[in-house]
């Protein structure tokens, strides 16, 4: 990225690929402390590794332990399969968010919406109480799974989130091989 300023002088920055940044080894980082559990996901919600690493952790989570999910780096987002995972907090199936898939309105003028739900996950349950930290790098999947916990009444808490509140597709150019992110489902919460 170039930058000038109005006397006319020239900086250069070379911005950081997130997707060529070398990744966490480990999908989770776990810290405990009295009777709290701390999960930080390391910006790995599109990793279906991340889904037998929770349950590895949430197994040796002890009955009634606060468990805190860290979502505040998780700035590329994810999938739904991994959020569901978060079976383990519920014991019935629960909304957790809202879709409306705007390209597809924009494309044929028909608005599609749908409300998906999360399912308890047979052997993996957890009744004690749930926190989620969000922040600025807290993008996409990592948004909309807190507004999941948050609908199923976690206690969501920290500064805002990136704002994306979108489900992002990549879009390979032909030509280039460049990939864009584009969003074409708009989330929110379940009313």
């Amino acid at each position: 990225m170039t930058i000038r300023n109005a006397a006319g002088q020239v900086r250069t920055l070379n911005l950081p690929n997130l997707y060529a940044a070398p990744r966490n080894d480990r999908p989770l980082s776990i810290s405990r402390s009295a009777d709290r559990l701390t999960i930080a996901f390391n910006d790995s919600l599109g990793d279906d590794a991340t889904i037998s690493a929770f349950d590895v952790v949430m197994s040796a989570a002890h009955p009634g332990e606060t468990v805190i999910l860290d979502l505040a780096d998780t700035p590329s987002g994810g999938n739904t399969v991994v959020a569901r995972a978060m079976g383990w907090f519920v014991s019935e199936a629960q909304p957790y968010q809202d879709h409306r898939q705007i390209a597809e309105e924009r494309r044929t003028g028909i608005p599609r919406q749908w409300i998906e739900e999360v399912l308890p996950r047979a052997g993996h349950h957890h009744s004690g109480p749930v926190e989620v930290r969000v922040g600025r790098w807290t993008g996409s999947m990592g948004e909309g799974l807190a507004i999941g916990l948050d609908a199923i009444d976690a206690q969501v808490s920290g500064c805002p989130m990136a704002g994306l509140l979108d489900a992002v597709y990549d879009l390979r150019l032909e030509h280039s091989g460049l990939v864009l992110k584009l969003p074409t489902e708009r989330l929110s919460a379940v009313a």
